[in-house]
């Protein structure tokens, strides 16, 4: 029977009793979604309060209109924005984690859907909630990096990327923003939530990362300090930079090899290679030959065939004399110029 839920090799790997990695993900979610249901009603309140903040003397008249209706359409309906703001957070969520950790059935879907153009406004979107998020990510900077280390390793994979994780701030903030588009009916109440999204006005994230860490540290069966992690990282990327310079440098060898400069090119016996590389370039391979040497003028450059061909009719001319100057001339002019053209 063909199902969505395809056990992938982590999982088969998984120790007799242990949840595997699609159960513990979605545990994740679980608890991410707790804290979202438990603590995002407050944050409407606050939400309000901001919106019909109107002490800035510089706003027009319009806007203050604008903003005070948005925040009494989010009074009254709160509860309806609070479900929106539940599924769509759950969604993005779960979205993220198929990006992440795709089923066996999803995966060509998602390579498929990999090599699709990114719409512009979808471009937007993501640099101005990256831009939004980044004073969450500076607050929660710890439990985000212990976070990334622990989504790794349960995945089997080296450090997610903050980009790559699930439960960043950013997913949250655009799940909000995008909630109160689908429930404000006004379209020029849209652009009025994102600036309020603030630290001080969204329910407080890190007791649901300390979660989240806890939840991989007992279910994963990971270790109570990532310390150990970071240095086998560490070193993982060392070795890693050092296997590519080797390749670098066969690389190197092969092209030298192919132009014929490989004996100008060998290191002396005890001299470091990478040393030598860097001091002839990175590759060390003559693009241009070497042009031979050209005839030096006072007039300037001038291609070798007729440099000679320019300085003889360059000559002066005798001063004209009395009888037999105008014969000596013509006789000092080369033949070449008595010729008919």
């Amino acid at each position: 029977m063909d199902t969505d839920t395809h056990t992938t090799t982590a999982e088969r790997k998984t120790p007799k009793g242990a949840p595997t990695q699609r159960e513990l993900l979605d545990a994740l979610v679980g608890i991410a979604m707790k804290h979202a249901n438990e603590h995002f009603m407050d944050c409407v309140a606050r939400l309000v309060t901001a919106l019909q903040d109107v002490s800035d003397p510089g706003i027009e008249a319009r806007a203050v209109h604008q903003r005070m209706k948005a925040g009494n359409v989010l009074k009254a309906n709160s509860y309806a924005f609070f479900h929106l703001v539940s599924t769509g957070l759950e969604l993005a969520i779960r979205k993220e984690l198929d990006v992440l950790a795709p089923t066996l059935k999803k995966k060509v879907a998602a390579n498929a859907a990999s090599l699709s153009l990114v719409p512009y406004e979808e471009m937007d979107s993501k640099i101005a909630f990256g831009s939004l998020a980044r004073p969450f990510d500076i607050k929660y900077s710890d439990e985000l990096a212990t976070l990334n280390v622990r989504l790794g390793l349960m995945l089997e994979r080296d450090i997610l990327r903050m980009g790559q994780n699930p439960f960043r701030p950013e997913v949250v903030l655009a799940a909000i923003n995008q909630a109160w588009v689908e429930f404000e009916p006004d379209a020029e109440s849209h652009p009025l939530l994102a600036p309020v999204l603030k630290p001080d006005t969204l329910f407080d994230l890190a007791p649901m990362y300390a979660e989240l860490n806890g939840a991989l540290q007992r279910k994963g069966k990971q270790p109570d300090s990532m310390d150990g992690l970071r240095i086998r990282k560490t070193r993982h990327a060392a070795a890693q930079k050092a296997a590519k310079a080797g390749s670098q440098e066969a690389l190197a060898q092969q092209l030298r090899a192919l132009f014929g400069d490989a004996g100008s090119a060998k290191a002396p016996a005890g001299a470091d290679a990478g040393a030598v590389a860097a001091g002839a370039g990175e590759f060390d391979i003559p693009l241009i030959p070497d042009l031979p040497s050209l005839p030096k003028g006072e007039g300037g450059w001038r291609p070798s065939a007729a440099g000679a061909a320019f300085q003889s009719v360059a000559q002066p001319l005798p001063a004209a004399g009395p009888a037999g100057g105008l014969a000596s001339a013509t006789a000092a002019t080369p033949s070449a110029l008595g010729q008919p053209f």
